[in-house]
Formats: C-alpha cells, structure tokens, sequence
C-alpha cells in the first residue's frame, strides 16, 4: 500500500526484500475507507462520532493523509511506476476471481475454486477438497 505513510514506506521496503529474497510476487493493493478523496472529512466525523471525541479536540484518533480512497487505474498504475509486475500480478489475482453481487439481495454470495483453476494450477480438486474457500 502506497499512502505516504512513513512507517508503511518502512514496511513496504522490508516486503520488497522479502519477495526479492524468496520469489513470492509482490501486489498492489490500496486500502479503501471512502469512495472519494473528497470524503476524507467525512471519515473523519465519523471517527469523532465514534470515540465521542470533538473534531476539535487535538488528542482524538486522526489519519494524518486522505489517500484511503477508491483510486483509479491510472492513478495505482502511477503509485506503482516503479513495480510494474505488482500491477500485474495484481491483475493475475483479479482475472482468477468470479463474484456477481446482486444488489439489494441479502443472501451472501457464494465463493469456491472452480475445477478449471485446480487443475490448471495442478491442484486435485474433489467435492471436499479443501480448495474450496466458502460454499
């Protein structure tokens, strides 16, 4: 994750090394509070609200950036110049998934590893097999 965070700088440097060390592909990912940069204000009442804390009061819980919004491509795809193949291992992980979400319907949605990703990722795929994630 990319927000200018100084510690996440940290942790994501030491991720780096981790993945160059061991060979584990390296993601993109963004961390989502509100739909636009312009709800950060919002987020923030809301913290207030909350911890029944002022919005005022200099000691309250505060995000010190307002980068936890939905980002577009070319936005991640600037954060991530740098690591182009997190980008697209990230969509690597994007094109395995299926999830239709019927608005509106309360029943939760149904997850599982279809027999084509099994085999193709050389896995032995059963009706108990635990490859299934959520049924």
């Amino acid at each position: 994750m990319r927000h200018g965070i100084e510690e996440q700088q940290f942790i994501d440097n030491q991720l780096l090394q981790l993945s160059k060390q061991t060979g584990i592909k390296i993601i993109a990912t963004n961390d989502t509070h509100y739909t636009k940069q312009s709800d950060s204000t919002a987020q923030e009442v809301a913290f207030c609200i909350g911890f029944g804390k002022d919005f005022d009061d200099p000691n309250r819980m505060r995000h010190t950036v307002q980068e936890f919004y939905i980002k577009t491509p070319a936005q991640m795809a600037e954060l991530y110049a740098d690591l182009p193949e997190a980008l697209e291992n990230t969509q690597e992980i994007a094109n395995k998934c299926n999830l239709e979400l019927h608005l509106g319907d309360p029943t939760p949605p149904s997850f599982k590893f279809t027999q084509e990703y099994a085999q193709a990722e050389g896995l032995d795929f059963t009706e108990d097999s635990e490859y299934f994630a959520y049924k």
